[in-house]
């Protein structure tokens, strides 16, 4: 940072310093909860999340409180439906924005959600499951799993000179 003074007698001054820019990369969320409610099978199934920052209102909402701005990763689990001779029982999907495009992503697998989040901002999480195929010994019909967030520094706006 350099900064130059000129006082009232025209004496002039010039001083100089540097700073270090520590990243924090940090969000919060709104819900300690995903309820997907009853499912078909080959139906897909969206839960919408919404802009407003209300805990446990059933819309996610994501709220980027860092100093930099952020890619969102997301995992969930088979939700103990597991695999058959195909593949896996249900596949996801999730977008971080309205108007982003649906990520579709598998079981167990770490993946970068598409609309990056700005300084500040709050965001819906839409997120969707289709399930492929229900196991074939009975059940009680209730599933539940583990959904994991996590966040890196995107690329930061260049300031025009």
């Amino acid at each position: 940072v350099k900064i130059a003074a000129l006082d009232q007698k025209q004496a002039m001054g010039l001083l100089e310093n540097s700073f270090k820019y520590l990243e924090l990369v940090a969000f919060e969320i709104d819900f300690d909860n995903i309820e997907y409610g009853s499912m078909r099978l080959n139906t897909l199934k969206v839960l919408s999340g919404n802009e407003t920052f209300l805990a446990n209102d059933h819309a996610p909402t994501l709220r980027n409180i860092g100093n930099t701005r952020l890619e969102i990763n997301i995992k969930q689990n088979d939700m103990g439906l597991g695999q058959s001779e195909t593949g896996w029982n249900l596949t996801y999907q999730a977008r971080v924005g309205q108007g982003a495009s649906f990520v579709n992503y598998w079981p167990e697998t770490w993946t970068t959600l598409a609309n990056l989040m700005n300084l500040g901002q709050t965001s819906q999480l839409d997120l969707a499951v289709e399930v492929l195929k229900f196991p074939e010994v009975a059940t009680s019909g209730h599933y539940a799993g583990k959904l994991s967030l996590n966040a890196i520094a995107a690329p930061q706006l260049m300031c025009a000179e």
